[in-house]
């Protein structure tokens, strides 16, 4: 990730001069590219540091929605898992404004990640089903293997803790017998894994900024 560094240094001069020269647009311009290039590298809270600073400047709901959705990326990385279900649910609100589907299924993806780091399987199932149904709206079949794939290994999740006897009275209301007596999944079920920020979640379109006329 070395050739990255030449790339974050032009970034942060262009933040030095649009900070002289009081440039907001500049600026805006400047922290979504720093941000983007630390997560680029790996440097998850780097990352945060600087888009944390873009979250109060002028910007489109599509821009909100990428940005939120990137911030609670990297926290997802970080293990800050209850603010990337935060940022989640603000990048939805704004990809709901914005009418957007993918970016609808990217945050529902985003929240749905975190809730299962969090052990809330009932609200994680909520998210993805509706990140599923956009899915199937748009009819992308590769979301909604992914997707459905990920809702599959949740609620094999709820029915081994239902025979362990520490689920809630709602899970078990609302499980079918199939889901009750599951068949396990080919591999140990783990949470859906999140790419490298700005890739996409499982699998949606390119996780880039939207750009400004």
């Amino acid at each position: 990730m070395g050739s990255l560094d030449p790339a974050l240094k032009e970034h942060k001069e262009d933040l030095n001069i649009s900070n002289s020269i009081k440039s907001e647009e500049g600026k805006a311009r400047a922290l979504d590219n720093i941000g983007r290039t630390y997560a680029r590298k790996g440097d998850y809270s780097e990352a945060v540091k600087y888009w944390e600073q873009r979250i109060p400047m002028p910007k489109t709901v599509l821009e909100a929605a990428w940005l939120y959705h990137e911030l609670g990326r990297c926290c997802l990385e970080l293990g800050r898992f209850s603010e990337a279900a935060s940022y989640g649910e603000q990048s939805l609100d704004s990809a709901t404004q914005a009418n957007d589907d993918n970016w609808q299924i990217n945050s529902s993806v985003l929240i749905a990640q975190a809730e299962v780091k969090l052990s809330r399987d009932e609200k994680a199932l909520e998210n993805f089903n509706r990140a599923l149904k956009i899915a199937e709206v748009l009819d992308d079949t590769a979301v909604q293997d992914a997707i459905s794939k990920a809702i599959q290994d949740v609620n094999y999740r709820i029915a081994e803790n239902l025979r362990k006897g520490i689920v809630p009275e709602e899970t078990v209301e609302a499980l079918t017998h199939e889901e009750r007596d599951p068949t396990p999944p080919a591999e140990p079920p783990a949470p859906t894994k999140v790419s490298t920020p700005p890739k996409k979640t499982p699998a949606p379109k390119e996780a880039t900024p939207p750009t400004t006329p």
